[in-house]
């Protein structure tokens, strides 16, 4: 292959020349040798930008991110500028949120409510807040509202760049002279010359947007003198989130009765708010791309569900999709059995970056993103995602005095937690005792061992007010008799077993507690109601349910269900001799 580096080049000019009866006196002369260094330079700079120009044109091995967001319109991928943390706050009048105001409260769009600091939060639509009520929940996005003015100077496709490296991807608006203009992907989608459209592109380095307006052919051109308003929302991403409740606490906006008096306004976060994002990076760009030139997007079948979601929310780690033909799969249907209850109906399974089920607002959305690229006909119904976790007791044997216990252990548990943590995991993937008893006998140190694995599953009571009633719905198959138990946990304090199954489809109580109910070990559903022993309100306890299995291995029953690694006991025994 012919090499286009400075020395070869080099080497072709002087063994050119030294063939031509001209050259061959003066060719070694310094000067001219100078100047075929020089020539020969310059060819290398040129072969290697040559070189680079084309490595940047192609998608999979460009190395710069300008040079793959140049090249995503052509598939159709707009790669998503910053995302603000999305949620919900609730505020109020009274400070205890249980007291109603005199009349009603107009809540306006942008206004803003923080943690005191510089983590702010602004609401992208307007609310009315009744005088019956005691408090609102308002959808609120983190950011603060900003305003970028600019008057027109009557240019074809006139454009207006907005520099600000935060802007919030999903929410903002554009007025021209005070009437509100729709954005569109591209402008060439214009319906005709008078549509009061818009589109924004990211620029290329995503320090800022342009807006590009219409022709008079494709969308209404800006006239000389025409004002054009945009409000956007100037997020700080992923570092905006919020991880607990009550953070967001400070209402900045004032607000005033009909006489004009100022009214005392109180808000709180009842959950966690997170799904900020930062700008894509090369890499995520490079994987995303393809996928969204895939799904066209549009939702259509579950892998474009799956894509969509997961390329655009940060927040969703794993997610699953299933329909009427994996409904009738799973329940041993002919295909094309007309099941009523399933027409039309998407059903969704998303576990969050925290491992944990996606929150009300992130359902919200979620849904919202959805809704123009789905088929109208389509229902969206999400089903919380049901974690069996996983609990190893490991004696593991060694044979090799140079490994230390504490060594050995930390290997073990290691591989454990990577391995089976519940983000490596896939939903309704089977856990195999030949797996895991293969990964701890590769495991360094590990002669071999016993492993036994137990199971558990959250669950919480059925009901606020009424008796403590927890609904079992294990969703695993041949539960091993006697091997039930219950327990409860108030708040932050430790779980407390409450009853154990006799082995017979019944609860054993411990002592201070009566229990009813009963539990199928072939399908792993039953119910158990504490009619006492327990005293606060059924919303404070969490309920834990521990079980083994009949068969060493692990079968999921339901596409919303997967596994994940909680704890292990390991004990360490050297071999005799050792």
């Amino acid at each position: 292959m012919i090499q286009f580096n400075f020395e070869t080049i080099r080497t072709r000019i002087r063994n050119r020349l030294a063939a031509s009866t001209e050259w061959k006196e003066i060719l070694y002369h310094s000067t001219n040798q100078r100047l075929i260094d020089a020539i020969a330079l310059e060819l290398a700079f040129q072969a290697s930008y040559t070189e680079r120009g084309l490595i940047e044109s192609k998608w999979g091995k460009a190395q710069n991110k300008s040079s793959l967001l140049l090249q995503a319109p052509f598939i159709d991928y707009f790669p998503h500028r910053k995302i603000g943390s999305y949620g919900n706050l609730v505020i109020s009048t009274s400070e205890t949120f249980d007291a109603t105001y005199s009349e009603d409260i107009i809540i306006p769009k942008w206004s803003i409510f923080s943690n005191g600091g510089d983590i702010k939060f602004t609401n992208p639509t307007a609310y009315n807040f009744r005088k019956t009520q005691t408090n609102l929940t308002i959808e609120v996005v983190q950011g603060t509202p900003l305003t970028k003015s600019y008057t027109a100077s009557g240019n074809l496709f006139e454009s207006v760049i907005v520099d600000n490296a935060n802007i919030e991807d999903n929410y903002f608006e554009c007025f021209v002279n005070g009437e509100a203009f729709t954005e569109i992907a591209t402008i060439r989608l214009a319906e005709d010359g008078d549509a009061k459209v818009f589109t924004i592109e990211n620029l290329t380095d995503f320090s800022g947007i342009k807006i590009i307006f219409g022709d008079d052919n494709f969308g209404y051109r800006l006239k000389a003198g025409d004002v054009v308003t945009f409000n956007y929302v100037e997020t700080l991403g992923n570092s905006g989130d919020i991880g607990s409740d009550n953070i967001i606490t400070t209402v900045e906006t004032v607000f005033r009765n009909s006489l004009n008096n100022v009214i005392d306004m109180f808000c709180k976060n009842t959950e966690a708010i997170s799904g900020g994002d930062d700008y894509e990076e090369i890499e995520e760009i490079r994987a995303r791309g393809p996928k969204a030139y895939e799904t066209k997007d549009k939702a259509v079948t579950k892998d474009d569900y799956e894509n969509l979601i997961e390329n655009y929310f940060s927040f969703a780690e794993k997610v699953v999709c299933w329909g009427e033909k994996e409904y009738s799969i799973d329940n041993n249907n002919p295909p094309g059995t007309f099941v009523p209850l399933e027409e039309n109906l998407v059903h969704l399974a998303i576990l969050s970056d925290l491992g944990e089920n996606i929150t009300s607002s992130q359902k919200t959305q979620i849904r919202n993103y959805l809704d123009d690229k789905k088929s109208p006909t389509d229902i969206i119904q999400f089903s919380d995602v049901e974690v069996i976790y996983l609990v190893f007791d490991v004696i593991a044997y060694i044979s090799d005095s140079a490994y230390t216990d504490a060594a050995v252990t930390s290997n073990i548990q290691t591989v454990l937690e990577t391995t089976y943590d519940v983000l490596n995991s896939t939903f309704k993937k089977g856990l195999y005792e030949s797996d895991y008893v293969a990964l701890i006998d590769n495991t360094e140190g590990v002669d071999h061992h016993n492993t036994i694995l137990s199971y558990y599953k959250l669950h919480s009571f059925s009901s606020s007010g009424g008796p403590y009633l927890v609904d079992i719905l294990l969703n695993v198959e041949n539960i091993e008799p006697g091997s039930v138990e219950v327990y409860t946990k108030l708040d932050n304090e430790d779980f407390v077993l409450v009853c154990t199954d006799d082995g017979t489809g019944g609860w054993i109580p411990e002592s201070g507690f009566s229990v009813t109910g009963t539990i199928s070990y072939l399908i792993g559903e039953g119910n158990v109601t504490i009619t006492s022993g327990l005293t606060q309100d059924q919303s404070r306890y969490s309920v834990k349910v521990t079980f083994n299995n009949l068969s060493e291995d692990l079968e999921l029953t339901q596409r919303f269900q997967i596994y994940g690694y909680a704890e292990s006991t390991i004990t360490i025994v050297y071999m005799e001799g050792v």
